[in-house]
C-alpha cells in the first residue's frame, strides 16, 4: 500500500501522487494539514514521524463491489449511509458519485450501465477504468457485513475531518492578532463539524421549540395541518400522523387495505394530498376502489350505469392522488417512488399496500429483512415530515381465536413494533364468523401502539361492503 508521505511544498491526488500545491495553508507553513485535508509537514512541531491518513481502501472497495454486485438489496443503505466525499481515493468518489445518480434514476445498477455512465460523463480515466471496474466486481462475492464496511468508511472520514480540523486550530494558535475567545468559538466549530455531517441533531432552545409545538396545536386545532385518519374518536387518540409510520394490522381478508384507502379518501376530502404505492392490486384496481367510496357506488354501477360511473369519475378523478405500481417490489424501488411523490407531486401521505410484499435486504432471518424495510419507511417519514401508512399480515392465531388482533399476532411482530409509530388493529367480527355479506357491517379500529397519544382506544365505525366504505357512527349512536 502506498504510504501518504509529501514533501513540503506537496499535497496528494486522489491516487496517492504527488503534486505541487499552492493552497495559503501550505504557504504558511503553520499546519499539520492544508484546509482540503492533505498532509503536509509543519516546521512549527519537532517531530521525524510522517504518519498516514487515516484510511481502508479495502473497505471502500468491498463497498463499491457490493454494491455494483447487489444494487437492489443495498444500494440505498449505500446512499442512506455515505456520500462521495467519504471515500478518501479520487477514483471511489468518482464511481460512488454515478452509482448516487444512476440509483436515483433506475433504482439499480450493473458494471456494465455503470461504465456506459461513467463513459458519457467523460470520467472513466477519473474513475480508473475499465479494468479497474472490472477489478472491484471480481474482489466481491458476497454482499454479507456490507454495512460494517461501510461504516468503516464514515469512520475514517471523520478521522481525516478531525486532522484538518486540528491542522486549522494549530494555525488559529499562532494569530496573535484575533481575540483568543473567539478563536475558541471557531475551533470548537471546527471539532463539531464532523459531528454535524455525521447524525448530529439541530439543537433548539425550549423557547423554539416550545413555539414550534404551540403551532402545530393551534394548526390541528383549526384543522388546518394536522394529517388524520378522518374518523374523529380514532383522531382524538392519535394526535398527528405527520412524520410517523402508522401499520394496520389485521387477519388475511380482514380490511386492512379498504381501510387505508378509506384514510386516503378522507384526507383527500379534507384537502391532503396523497400518494397510494400499490405491490399486490394492480392501478386500475385501486382507482376502482376510489370510484366506489368517493362515488358511494357498487362495483356493478360502475361498470353497468353510466350516469353513475360519469359522475363517481368527475369526483374521483378531480382529487389530488397519484398511483404507482412497483415493480420489483424491492425496497430501494418503493423508496424511489416514494420520494417522487414527495418531492415531485408534494403529498402529505403515502399508503403502501402492504408491507410484506416489499423486499428488503437480503437477512437470515425474515423477521430481520421486515425490520430493514419498517426502519426504512419510519426514517423516510421523519425525513420528510410525511404520514406513511401499511397494512401488515397477523398471523391466524388471532383468526383462529375469533379475537381482535394484537401487537403479538403481526408476523415478525417485534421488529414492526419496535419501528412503527403507530399500530392499528382492524376487526371485522361478520368476517371472522364468516356471516354472510350484509349492505352493512360494524367494523373495529383497535389502537394497539401510539408514541405520540393514547393507545387502547377502540372506534366502532359502519363497513359498507358493496361500496367498499368505512363510515363514522352517527352522533350519539
Amino acid at each position: 500500500m502506498a504510504k501518504s508521505l509529501l514533501r513540503v511544498g506537496e499535497s496528494q491526488d486522489g491516487f496517492g501522487n504527488s503534486q505541487n500545491g499552492n493552497c495559503a495553508t501550505l504557504r504558511s507553513m503553520q499546519c499539520l494539514t492544508c484546509n482540503k485535508g492533505r498532509r503536509v509537514i509543519s516546521p512549527q512541531v519537532n517531530r521525524t514521524d510522517i504518519r498516514e491518513l487515516p484510511k481502508n481502501i479495502e473497505a471502500e472497495q468491498v463497498v463499491l463491489g457490493a454494491t455494483m454486485l447487489e444494487s437492489e438489496s443495498v444500494g440505498m443503505i449505500a446512499i442512506d449511509m455515505l456520500i462521495p466525499e467519504d471515500f478518501y481515493e479520487l477514483r471511489h468518489r468518482v464511481i460512488f458519485r454515478v452509482m448516487i445518480e444512476l440509483l436515483g434514476d433506475k433504482g439499480s445498477l450493473d458494471i456494465i450501465t455503470l461504465a456506459n455512465r461513467i463513459d458519457e460523463r467523460g470520467e472513466m480515466d477519473r474513475a480508473g477504468g475499465r479494468m479497474y471496474l472490472n477489478h472491484l466486481l471480481d474482489q466481491t462475492s458476497t454482499t454479507a457485513s456490507f454495512e460494517h464496511f461501510a461504516e468503516i468508511v464514515r469512520k475514517k472520514r471523520i478521522l481525516r475531518q478531525l486532522i484538518e480540523a486540528g491542522g486549522r486550530i494549530s494555525e488559529m494558535g499562532y494569530n496573535e492578532a484575533d481575540d483568543p475567545l473567539d478563536l475558541l468559538d471557531r475551533a470548537t466549530a471546527l471539532v463539531l463539524e464532523p459531528q454535524t455531517v455525521f447524525g448530529g441533531a439541530e439543537i433548539g432552545h425550549i423557547s423554539i421549540v416550545g413555539e414550534e409545538y404551540v403551532n402545530v396545536v393551534k394548526s390541528l386545532a383549526d384543522k388546518e395541518v394536522g394529517l388524520g385518519t378522518g374518523y374523529k374518536k380514532l383522531d382524538d387518540d392519535l394526535y398527528d400522523l405527520r412524520g410517523q409510520l402508522t401499520i394496520l394490522a389485521g387477519s388475511p381478508s380482514c380490511g386492512k387495505t379498504v381501510t387505508g384507502l378509506n384514510m386516503i379518501r378522507n384526507q383527500l376530502q379534507r384537502g391532503h394530498r396523497c400518494g397510494i404505492i400499490t405491490l399486490e392490486m394492480r392501478r386500475t384496481a385501486v382507482a376502482e376502489r376510489m370510484m366506489q367510496m368517493v362515488g358511494h357506488v357498487t362495483r356493478e354501477e360502475i361498470r353497468y350505469d353510466e350516469k353513475k360511473r360519469i359522475a363517481a369519475a368527475m369526483k374521483t378523478f378531480a382529487l389530488p392522488l397519484w398511483i404507482s405500481e412497483v415493480r420489483p417490489k424491492t425496497l430501494p424501488a418503493v423508496l424511489r417512488q416514494m420520494r417522487v411523490l414527495v418531492q415531485r407531486d408534494k403529498v402529505d401521505t403515502i399508503f403502501i399496500d402492504y408491507l410484506q410484499l416489499v423486499r428488503g435486504p437480503k437477512a437470515d432471518r425474515e423477521d430481520i429483512e421486515i425490520g430493514m424495510v419498517t426502519k426504512a419507511f419510519l426514517e423516510f417519514a421523519q425525513d420528510n415530515d410525511v404520514a406513511v401508512i401499511t397494512p401488515s399480515q397477523a398471523n391466524r392465531q388471532a383468526m383462529a381465536e375469533k379475537s381482535e388482533p394484537r401487537l403479538w399476532h403481526m408476523k415478525s411482530s417485534s421488529r414492526i413494533e419496535e419501528d412503527a409509530s403507530i399500530v392499528l388493529g382492524i376487526w371485522r367480527p361478520s368476517y371472522i364468523t364468516n356471516d354472510k355479506v350484509a349492505e352493512r357491517e360494524d367494523f373495529f379500529i383497535r389502537v394497539l401502539k401510539n408514541r405520540s397519544g393514547i393507545s387502547g382506544g377502540r372506534t366502532k365505525l359502519i363497513f359498507f361492503p358493496y361500496e367498499q366504505r368505512i363510515e363514522q357512527l352517527a352522533v350519539g349512536v
